[in-house]
């Protein structure tokens, strides 16, 4: 009877342990794909950051999950039925101050940027909690002028 509890004991914390390390947040690329500084920004020809993360990140406004499933058989897989996620969702925030949607983007001129980082919307829940929303965000930090 030792023997069997000892096992079940042995399977029962390898499979927290599993567990645990799955559910942990993790980055899903380097700070070059996720962030953007405003040396990058300097020399480009953009006036407002909407249209610099369009053109330096534009996978930031995609929706995320639907429709993105790896090929099988060297075929692409369909997107599932249902709705989509609407760029709308990515939610934007000035410090810890929520903007709302990317259109919010069009309003910041790139010259008063800092850095522009993106959060996947587990790492948004870690840092924002349930203010965004369960969507992924644009963070934007400005420089003091």
């Amino acid at each position: 009877m030792k023997r069997r509890l000892a096992g079940f004991a042995g399977v029962l914390a390898l499979a927290c342990t599993v567990a645990c390390a799955t559910a942990a947040p993790r980055s899903s690329g380097s700070d070059s794909d996720r962030v953007i500084t405003a040396a990058q920004l300097a020399g480009t020809r953009f006036e407002n950051l909407y249209d610099a993360i369009q053109s330096l990140h534009s996978n930031w406004f995609r929706a995320r999950g639907v429709g993105e499933l790896p090929p099988q058989n060297g075929a692409p897989t369909p997107a599932p039925a249902g709705p989509r996620v609407p760029h709308d969702q990515v939610q934007v925030y000035m410090g810890n101050q929520r903007l709302g949607g990317i259109e919010n983007l069009r309003s910041i001129p790139v010259r008063m940027v800092r850095m522009v980082r993106f959060y996947s919307a587990t790492e948004a829940g870690a840092r924002y909690g349930f203010g965004s929303g369960g969507n992924p965000v644009i963070e934007v930090v400005v420089s003091a002028e």
